[in-house]
Formats: structure tokens, C-alpha cells, sequence
């Protein structure tokens, strides 16, 4: 089994390689530690059977990572884990596609148990957590049209919202101006929004409020 583990703590990439291989009798990895090799495997012809991801790595926003990843590979299972654990994290991550959220205090024992269930294709979240799905309507729009976007286009959205102009971003990202131009109309056109200030609002929509994700 292939496995993609994303998360930008080589330790831990270490830690989580040595689950897999207790939970399963055959196990291969490749590994991602910021958005932008994460989008560098998306594009390649790797297929893993399984995802493991840390919500907080360079370059991604929010739960940007987790829809993108959602978009590329949608028939496979993917599982978060975060220090996060409040109950309303968890119930986005698995509204917005997560088949399992672990938190990164579990004991070994408890998180082998829970990589297996995802892979056997049930859902995971620690026993104290409800899962119910009454997330906020105008989150599932934004991730939806989101999920739309190239790979390409992902990375000049990223850029808008942090506030990059268009010369900004061609330099940023080694594109010409007419290219740039096009990346941000189609953007705005998916995301059905007139401003680039609009666009960095619906961003932060995807952003958790106050801590940063971890």
C-alpha cells in the first residue's frame, strides 16, 4: 500500500511510517511537507491508497489542503492529524472531505486502530466527538467552488490572499502578466466574485478563527 503523508516535522513523517507498518504487512511512502510539493505529487502520476495529513503546513490556508487533496484524489481516503481536537475542527475537516481526524495525542494503539478503520472504509473521530453535518452552508459553497481550481490556478488564489498583486504574483510564480491576468479572471469567474478584496474574503471563511492550525 502507498501511502501520501503530508506534514512538514520530518519526526514526524518518521513516527507515522512506523504506524503504517504495524497496521499494515506491506507499506510504501511518499512524503509532502509544504502546499507547494504537495501540489508538486498531485500533479505527478503518483495514486497512494491512503492520505495522512497535518492541516498546518508552509503555504496552506486554512483547510485549503484538505480540499485540494479532496479534488485530486477523490476516491481516496484521507485521514487528518492535528494537535487540534475541538469538536467543531473536527466536524469541518470530515464536512469537508477527511474520512478520519486523529488527534496527535491519541496513544500509538488508539491511532493504528484508526488508521485501519479508514483504510477498511469507515469513518474515524475520536469517541467523545459527534459527528453531524450543519456546517454553514456558505463553507461548503466556497470549498466547492474552490475545489474547481487547477493546480496552477490554486497557487495564484493562494497569492491573492495574501494580498499579491498581478506583477507580484508573474514574479512569484515565474508566469507572464497575460498569464497572471488570466489565472486571477478565472479565479474570480469560479469563485463568482467581482473584487480580488472579495476573494480574500471568501478565504478566510476557510481559515479556523483566531489559532493558527496545527
Amino acid at each position: 500500500m502507498l501511502c501520501l503523508i503530508a506534514d512538514d516535522h520530518p519526526a514526524f513523517c518518521d513516527a507515522i511510517y512506523r504506524m503504517l507498518e504495524k497496521a499494515f504487512s506491506e507499506v510504501s511512502t511518499v512524503t509532502a511537507n509544504s502546499l507547494e510539493s504537495l501540489h508538486e505529487i498531485a500533479e505527478s502520476k503518483v495514486d497512494p491508497q491512503l492520505i495522512i495529513l497535518d492541516l498546518s503546513m508552509p503555504g496552506v490556508y486554512g483547510f485549503s489542503s484538505l480540499i485540494f487533496l479532496r479534488n485530486r484524489f477523490a476516491d481516496t481516503p484521507i485521514i487528518i492529524m492535528s494537535a487540534r481536537e475541538e469538536s467543531k475542527v473536527i466536524n469541518e475537516a470530515i464536512n469537508y472531505g477527511a474520512s478520519g481526524y486523529i488527534p496527535k495525542s491519541m496513544p500509538l494503539e488508539v491511532m493504528i486502530e484508526a488508521i485501519r478503520a479508514v483504510n477498511d472504509g469507515n469513518t474515524w473521530v475520536p469517541p467523545n466527538v459527534d459527528i453531524n453535518s450543519d456546517i454553514d452552508e456558505e463553507y461548503k459553497e466556497v470549498a466547492e467552488k474552490l475545489s474547481n481550481l487547477s493546480t496552477r490556478q490554486f497557487h495564484v488564489f493562494k497569492l491573492l490572499t495574501e494580498g499579491y498583486s498581478n506583477q507580484q504574483i508573474a514574479d512569484t510564480l515565474f508566469i507572464s502578466m497575460s498569464t497572471t491576468k488570466s489565472h486571477v479572471s478565472s479565479i474570480m469567474k469560479t469563485l463568482n466574485v467581482k473584487t480580488r478584496s472579495h476573494v480574500a474574503v471568501l478565504a478566510r471563511r476557510l481559515q479556523l478563527a483566531d489559532d493558527e492550525i496545527s
